[in-house]
């Protein structure tokens, strides 16, 4: 399409928008004008027929009744009046009497039944009691709507008239004057299309505009080409991470998986459950009916559990063995577990048909609720053992290993409330934790980390963010935080990490305030990065195009941590253009890992012009595996938090 039709088409779409703005708002107001009257109409219609009505009715003559409502609406306006004589002496009659207008479609006989039926104008019904020291009646009257369509229909289509004849005349005018504008661009683009059929070495001789045609032409070409490339780069890297992470039967990740999400998960403080969740004779559904039988039991159940965890925020669900699910659940306590195991065992009762009509639940859930410093393989211990004793149970099809720990004797009210006491009170404590270049050792980025301190007793964000979010407070949070950083004694010259929270992401009030905040911090000499985690970036792919386009503008670098629990968004998530990745040791160093995935991330992230930081670095052994991978920097307990003084 011609730079001119594409101008033109552009004026056609503003100048409709702008004519139907004017049109709509003109329509609207008629509209309104014209349903106001009616109501005035009844209103004061109702006035006089109660002072009218109001002997007869006491006398009780519906004759003269019948006869002054007749008198009185003769000219119409209405679709109906009614009274509702009551006897004072007797149980109430509700004899009625109804006088129909007979002129309903009075004003529409020209009016298009489409516009009609639009419902544009609602019918007005007003009532009032008559009484005379005792309620003698109750009279109704309901206001006709119909004429108004033919008014409306009447006014509007001579505005209609003005308002196009506008609109040919200044598009007439427009595509006049617009194409005597580009009459010479127009003979430079049909010199160039000649040039193209011939040799290219004529076009370094030709005017500005022809060569910048050829540079743009050129730059098209290496485009398509570079996303051609990122296109199979990322789906190169997709597919070796699914063979690497995921389960080929339902999608979800694997032991391996499971395990790295676990470990990622507990090297932070907090609460939650891993729960373990199995069929007991999918066994015996193998040897009699084949491993299709089985495998669409697996299915169905899947489906029963997805359909629960997809309500758990933060959750992981993953096959962690040929018959069992495993799930990691962060912020739940004991009582929402518990609920939690009742809803997905009843559930699947209703989902599942059992193939040997046994009477018990078909599904068995054993979990275990997170203790402190507990390691992966005690949780899934406690959670295997739970899902053994269900299994053997005959009463309950559910087992929870419950410590007494002191995150569940706080309880989700409790920690909803120390944080709102956190917030009103100044009680956060701040850390920073630096990002190490593995090049030359220095430091490139500190993360800020919140906490709680309350006489004494100190509470990571890992223990009281899934409260923060499970209550809605992100937003409160993320302010807070932002707000202090101008307060805080951080060593200028290194960007400061600030996570921003899902639930503040979900608030449309707080990104606005957040990219007025960062308009209004380009004078600060502290630098700030934002930084947001996988799932965030996941759940609001919108929201972040947008802040990241206006932080792209600012010059505000922005990163995205905790990657790599989804199997299929890699290519959206480098659509972003972070300045970063950070991915967790465990998909970079130890058993399982496979290579030829990390080496595909890492051609992807190359090509994307994105870092990759390895992320809960904590021994020196591991430091030293990393020197030969893809990372450009390193963050963990090696180089632990320290408070700001």
């Amino acid at each position: 399409m011609t730079l001119y039709r594409q101008l033109v088409l552009l004026f056609l779409l503003f100048f409709s928008l702008v004519l139907g703005g004017f049109y709509a708002l003109e329509f609207n107001s008629s509209r309104e004008f014209l349903s106001h009257r009616m109501k005035n109409d009844v209103l004061n219609r109702m006035v006089l027929l109660d002072l009218s009505l109001l002997p007869s009715v006491k006398s009780g003559d519906r004759r003269l009744t019948q006869a002054i409502v007749d008198t009185l609406f003769e000219s119409g306006g209405y679709l109906q009046i009614e009274v509702e004589f009551v006897d004072s002496d007797k149980p109430p009659v509700r004899n009625s009497l109804i006088h129909q207008n007979e002129n309903t479609l009075m004003g529409s006989k020209d009016v298009p039944e489409w516009f009609v039926g639009l419902g544009l104008f609602d019918a007005f019904e007003e009532s009032r009691v008559l009484e005379d020291g005792e309620q003698l009646a109750v009279v109704r009257v309901t206001g006709d709507a119909t004429p108004l369509y033919g008014r409306l229909w009447q006014q509007m289509s001579g505005q209609l008239f003005w308002y196009i004849s506008i609109f040919i005349l200044a598009l007439i005018g427009f595509s006049y004057s617009l194409k005597r504008i580009l009459r010479p661009l127009d003979v430079l683009d049909r010199q160039t299309e000649q040039l193209e059929n011939q040799s290219a070495t004529p076009l370094l001789s030709q005017p500005g505009l022809g060569e910048l045609r050829g540079v743009v032409s050129a730059f098209n070409s290496i485009s398509k080409r570079l996303q051609t490339l990122l296109k199979t780069q990322a789906d190169e890297a997709d597919d070796l991470r699914r063979r690497a992470f995921q389960d080929d039967l339902t999608g979800l990740g694997n032991r391996v998986f499971f395990d790295a999400q676990m470990e990622q998960w507990l090297a932070e403080p907090g609460g939650g459950a891993v729960m373990l969740l199995g069929i007991p004779y999918l066994e015996k559904v193998y040897i009699e009916e084949g491993y299709r039988a089985r495998d669409e039991l697996l299915c169905a159940l899947q489906e029963v559990l997805a359909s629960q965890f997809n309500k758990v925020p933060g959750s992981v669900l993953s096959r962690v063995s040929v018959k069992e699910f495993g799930a990691i659940l962060p912020g739940l306590d004991a009582e929402q577990v518990e609920a939690l195991a009742e809803k997905i065992v009843r559930n699947a009762d209703i989902a599942i048909v059992d193939p040997f009509g046994n009477s018990r639940q078909i599904c068995r859930v054993g979990a275990a609720i997170r203790e402190p410093e507990a390691t992966p393989s005690q949780l899934f211990s406690q959670a295997d053992l739970a899902l053994q004793q269900a299994s053997r149970d005959a009463v309950s099809s559910f087992r929870i290993h419950k410590p007494d720990s002191r995150q569940m004797v706080l309880g989700r009210e409790g920690w909803k409330g120390l944080a709102v006491q956190a917030l009103e009170h100044d009680w956060f404590y701040f850390q920073t934790q630096p990002v190490i270049s593995l090049s030359d050792g220095e430091q490139r980025y500190l993360e800020l980390f919140t906490g709680i301190e309350k006489e004494g007793v100190r509470y990571g964000a890992g223990q009281f963010m899934p409260f923060v979010e499970q209550f809605n407070l992100g937003a409160l949070l993320d302010r807070y935080v932002l707000q202090q950083l101008v307060k805080m004694p951080l060593p200028r010259g290194v960007p400061v990490m600030v996570n921003l929270s899902d639930g503040g992401l979900s608030d449309s009030e707080f990104v606005v305030w957040l990219k007025r905040y960062l308009s209004e911090s380009q004078h600060l000499s502290l630098k700030l990065v934002i930084e947001v985690s996988e799932e965030a970036a996941v759940n609001h792919p919108a929201v972040l195009d947008d802040l990241f386009s206006h932080c792209r503008k600012l010059g505000v670098d922005y990163g995205i941590d905790r990657f790599g629990h989804y199997f299929d968004k890699l290519a959206d998530l480098a659509a972003l253009q972070p300045k970063y990745i950070k991915l967790d040791i465990s998909y970079l160093e130890g058993s399982g890992v496979d290579s030829s995935f990390v080496s595909a991330m890492a051609k992807l992230a190359k090509i994307q012009d994105i870092e990759l930081f390895a992320a809960r670095v904590e021994t020196d052994s591991q430091l030293a595996a990393l020197r030969s991978l893809p990372v450009s920097a390193y963050q963990g307990y090696i180089e632990p938090p320290a408070d700001l003084l």
